[in-house]
């Protein structure tokens, strides 16, 4: 099972790949989660 199987997250901030907001919703998609970008 993975870390947030079943979890929504909402990730402000996303400019660009280089942002932490980027990786930090990447990381939450690899392991599951649906993952809101604005």
């Amino acid at each position: 099972m993975m870390l947030l199987e079943k979890k929504r997250l909402l990730v402000t901030g996303v400019l660009t790949p280089q942002s932490i907001a980027f990786h930090v919703a990447r990381v939450a998609q690899e392991q599951g989660a649906t993952v809101l970008l604005t």
